[in-house]
């Protein structure tokens, strides 16, 4: 686990904190995400789509499919934006949650 807030940009050039209290609240609700932080940070930067949270409009849901976690799986990574750009929490899923989809990676 880091022990300090991480920056990370994401692909529309804003700057996504990752604050230390954060990520250790994702770590101690959804364990298993502990080991992949880089990929958190990945899914930041290079989502394969995002979607708008339905029961929050300034919510935003990271999404990234990787084979090799879990035998292939979603990290979703939720973002809340306003004048602070920052993590909420992150986990795994195999599913994709409901929400308005406002970009999607066409490769």
């Amino acid at each position: 686990m880091f022990i300090k807030t991480i920056i990370v940009e994401d692909l529309f050039g804003r700057k996504i904190e990752i604050p230390k209290e954060r990520w250790k609240h994702a770590c101690i609700h959804h364990p298993e995400i502990e080991p992949f932080i880089e990929l958190v940070k990945e899914t930041i930067e290079s989502p394969d789509f995002i979607k708008m949270s339905s029961s929050d409009k300034s919510v935003r849901m990271y999404y990234k499919y990787f084979s090799n976690v879990f035998d292939g799986k979603y990290i979703l990574v939720v973002i809340k934006t306003n004048k602070r750009n920052f993590l909420l929490t992150t986990y795994i899923t195999d599913y994709i949650k409901a929400g308005e989809e406002l970009w999607k990676n066409k490769n």
